[in-house]
Parts: structure tokens; sequence; C-alpha cells
């Protein structure tokens, strides 16, 4: 059978199964392995099937990826997103919009130890919400503040699906994660941008400033009180009073997230750590910390650790499977020469090659209506990576428009997986509404990748410092 009519065959194969509520992972497997059969024949699909799991993960390389999992639910389970949000509120409260700028704060913070945008949405979610709603914040806008700058864990490193990038094109991984930093704080001001403009067309936002001000104590000591409740089974003694304005805050949150950051971002970028080595010793850390909350407030050491290994076991079991059905289906693509024909018709076309570069872009959004963020990045980089480094773009500036476009899947129906998480997280939130808040950061996220996509060396001056250029 001809490439061609393989190629349409398996997909079609592809979006049946995926129709039919069939995992993605399977769904890869099921395409790639009838459009080997139609190509090359039973034999040579057996082969492939049998060699997928191997060559998909056993890579020294992929390391990293459950140890930045591992990290993240360490985090996670040592309460470091509740006391981050606690610690930000407490210098953004004079500004109107403070509490939504203190819960993207927060979120980028904890991006950079988690590198999971759900994990994200679901640790800021509904404490975050309920605190913005006291103060005037719309139940809508407050669930767009989360769930947008919840997607901030897929591009500031430690990022899995940066790692996932590097092992896909054959970038480095060291140069991808340095890479997200400065998008990543782009993005960030993007998202804040929007905060304060979303918040001045709510007037009880507006005078949010006068509000906290006045009401401060109160705050601080309602936002510590679950982060109290914890170490109350340790306290043995009265407690002693203090004085007012005197609240003692979680400031252990930030000094965490600052060592954790600088082992591993600051070992690749010094060239300290090989990337798998700072994933590592990030994971030992974050590990340590965990533990010291759970002694200090007696939360029940064993519970957290056996709750954090779980969850990196499922996220990591899942990850590789995904690998293993992209591994199968890319290698019917090359087995169809797909990317030589893709790159043909371009060059046919006579297109500007950036214009080439945003259509690639642009087929990323109808893919984020249906897939998730690491199925999209598995089918599509295969195809279009080869084509965007032909017409001499850098992999690695290519790589982050790519994780950018990502972001946008994850806040678009009708997946839009973080909006489904904070749905979830919320009380009285419905789907719909979490789809109308986030609307308005999509628009900041066009913007980031418009002044990523212009001006290329905002991605690539770290990458191009640690290795000397």
């Amino acid at each position: 059978m001809d490439s061609g009519t393989a190629v349409l065959l398996s997909l079609i194969v592809f979006f049946i199964a995926l129709a039919i509520r069939v995992p993605v992972a399977f769904s890869l497997l099921l395409g790639g392995g009838v459009g080997i059969f139609l190509i090359q024949g039973e034999r040579i699909m057996g082969a492939t099937l049998k060699a997928a799991p191997v060559e998909a993960i056993a890579s020294y390389g992929l390391i990293v990826v459950p140890l930045f999992i591992l990290m993240g639910a360490f985090a996670a389970n040592g309460a470091l997103a509740r006391d981050l949000f606690v610690v930000a509120n407490r210098f953004m409260h004079r500004v109107p919009g403070g509490l939504g700028l203190a819960a993207l704060a927060a979120s980028a913070g904890f991006a950079a130890i988690t590198g999971s945008s759900t994990a994200n949405v679901a640790a800021m979610g509904k404490m975050a919400v309920d605190e913005m709603r006291k103060y005037g914040y719309p139940l809508v806008l407050a669930a767009g503040i989360i769930g947008s700058a919840g997607t901030l864990g897929v591009l500031i490193p430690p990022s899995v699906i940066l790692v996932l990038y590097a092992l896909t094109a054959g970038e480095s991984v060291g140069g991808m994660l340095l890479a997200g930093v400065l998008p990543g704080l782009v993005s960030i001001l993007a998202y804040g941008a929007i905060i304060l403009w979303q918040v001045r067309r709510v007037p009880a936002v507006v005078e949010e400033a006068a509000v906290i001000g006045a009401d401060l104590r109160e705050r601080v000591d309602a936002a510590a009180a679950a982060r109290a409740a914890d170490e109350a089974l340790a306290a043995e003694a009265t407690p002693v009073a203090t004085k007012p304005g005197r609240e003692k805050l979680p400031y252990g949150a930030v000094v965490q997230t600052g060592v954790l950051f600088l082992i591993v971002m600051g070992g690749i970028f010094g060239g300290i750590f090989t990337a798998t080595e700072s994933a590592a010793f990030g994971a030992l850390a974050a590990g340590l910390f965990m533990v010291v909350y759970a002694l200090r407030t007696r939360s029940g050491l064993w519970k957290l650790l056996f709750s954090a290994l779980q969850e990196s076991v499922s996220i990591t079991s899942m990850v590789f499977m995904l690998l293993i059905g992209s591994t199968v289906f890319a290698s019917f693509l090359l087995v169809a020469d797909a990317p030589d024909a893709i790159f043909d018709w371009v060059t046919h076309l006579s297109l500007p090659p950036w214009l080439v570069v945003v259509f690639f872009l642009l087929a990323l959004i109808p893919m984020g209506m249906f897939l998730d963020g690491i199925s999209m990045l598995l089918i599509w980089v295969p195809l279009s990576y080869p084509v965007v480094t032909e017409l001499g773009f850098d992999g690695i500036w290519y790589g982050i428009l790519v994780v950018k476009m990502i972001e946008i899947g994850l806040l678009t129906p009708p997946v839009g997986m973080n909006v489904f998480v904070i749905a979830g997280a919320v009380r009285d939130l419905t789907v719909a509404q979490g789809f109308r808040g986030v609307a308005p950061f999509i628009l900041g996220d066009v913007l980031a990748v418009a002044v990523l996509f212009a001006f290329p060396q905002i991605t690539l001056v770290l990458p191009q410092l640690a290795a000397g250029g």
C-alpha cells in the first residue's frame, strides 16, 4: 500500500480509538501498528511492537522524568503551595489585584518545584479561590487566575514536558530547561497585566487594598490557621500570645523553593551537575524537606511518603506508556516518509520560513482541543522539528514556542485539562464558568508567544551563556 493511503488510514484508526475513549497511549500504539502493518507487513509490525518499550524508555536521559515528578510530589505533600501563597499575600496586599498577583506568584514558585500544570492547579485551587472570593473577586475571575497560572508548570523548569521535548527532538535537556526561565518570566508578566486589567473592571476588587490593609492581621491569621492546624498535635505547652502585627509567616517555604530551584537550575547553569544529577539532588532535597515537615507537624511521615511515591509511580507510568505509544507511531511516520513529505510540500508552497513555523504552531491549537500536552508534543515534534531545523531555525527556540502553544491547549475547550481540574477543586464552579474565566488569559499567552517569536534571544540567551557562547 502506498504511504499516503497508509497514513490516512492510520490517522482514521487513531481518531476513532480516541473517540471511543481508548487511552491516548494505546490509541497511538493501535494507529502506529496498523500503519506499519499496511506498509511493511505483519512481521515488521510485530518486531516494532516488541522493540518499542525498550527503545522508548531504556534511556539514561529519561531518569530525569521520574526524578522531577518525585521532587514535585514531595513538595506538594509538604504544604509548600499553601505557604507560598500566604507569604506572597503579605507582600502584595496593598496593590489593587494583590491577591490575584499573589496567587500568580505562588503558582510560579510552585511551578519551579513541581514541573506539573495539573499539580499546580490542584494545590492552589480551592485555597486561593476561596481567599479571593472573600475580597470581592468574582468566582469566574478567581478560577481563571488559578487555571491559567497553573500552565506555568509546563514552562518554568524543572518541567517534564521540556525534558520530553529535548529527548524527542535530540536537544540538550539542560539547554531546554535553561531556555524556559526567561520565557516563564515573560508569561508571568503577561498574566500579571491581564489580572490588573481584569480587576479594574470589578469595583469590589479595585478597593481591595483598603479592605485588606485594614484587615491584614485577621487575614494573615486566617491564612496561617490551616498551616497551624497541622502543628496542633505537636503543641504540648500553652501557646504564647504574639503581639499584633508580629504574625509569623512561613518564610521557610520561600527558602525551600529557592534552594530547590538553585540546586536544579543553578547546578545546570554553573556546570556543576548534569540535568540527571540535578534532578536527583533536587528530589533528595525535596524529600528531606517533606520529612522535616512531617516530623515537625506530626502529619504522619509514612503516609506522606506513600502518597508521594504512589503519585510519582502513577504519573511516571502514564508518561512512559505515552512514550511507548508515540515511539510506535513515530516509527510508522518515519517508515511512511512523513517528515520528508511535509518538508517537500512546504518548500513547494514557496512560503517564507517564518510563516511555516507559524503554521506549525497554529496546528497545535486544534490538537489541544482533543489531546493532552504530552500527547501533542510526542505526536507533533517528530513531524515538525526536522522541517523547522532544516529551514534554519533553532530547535530549542522552537521547543519553547511549542510548549507555549501547549499551555494554550491546557485552557481551551473541550479538553482544557486545567479547567477541569479547577472545576473539580472549587465548589459551585462549573466547567463552562472555568473556560470563561481563563479566556482573557489565552490572550496573554498569545501575546507572550508573539514576543518570544519576534525576539528569539529571550529564549536562547541562557542556554548560550551556559554553553560558553
